[in-house]
């Protein structure tokens, strides 16, 4: 058992939560009441959606590698899903700091996917892994 990837696949899978149910009733519900352009309107859906996907599995990765962490290539699934997660609070942080002038809480999501990967990180390079 890997105590950090079990750690980052129960943060991830309470995100994966908050995505639905806050992102739901927050960004979603709003930009679908839009007059944005169709297409546009649908796509931006379809991306929201996907965000789900990769949330839910990527904590049915880490949870499975963490309690199976002798499974070949463990270290690096969590090493890539750490790496897209540091990079996905890489972008909020960004867009957080030039649309809101540092009000970094206005796209707080980086707070909880930054633990995330730095967790599965840490997991595959902590001794023993």
């Amino acid at each position: 058992m890997n105590p950090w990837w079990l750690a980052a696949g129960l943060l991830c899978l309470l995100t994966s939560f908050v995505h639905v149910v806050a992102g739901h009733f927050d960004p979603v519900v709003l930009f679908l009441r839009t007059e944005l352009e169709p297409t546009a309107k649908a796509t931006l859906h379809v991306c929201w959606h996907m965000v789900t996907v990769t949330l839910f599995m990527s904590s049915l990765s880490l949870l499975g590698i963490g309690l199976s962490p002798g499974i070949p290539g463990a270290g690096l699934l969590a090493t890539f899903i750490a790496g897209l997660y540091v990079l996905y609070s890489i972008v909020f942080l960004v867009i957080g700091a030039r649309r809101f002038r540092w009000n970094l809480l206005r796209l707080p999501q980086w707070l909880l996917l930054l633990p995330v990967g730095a967790l599965a990180v840490i997991g595959a390079y902590a001794p023993g892994s």
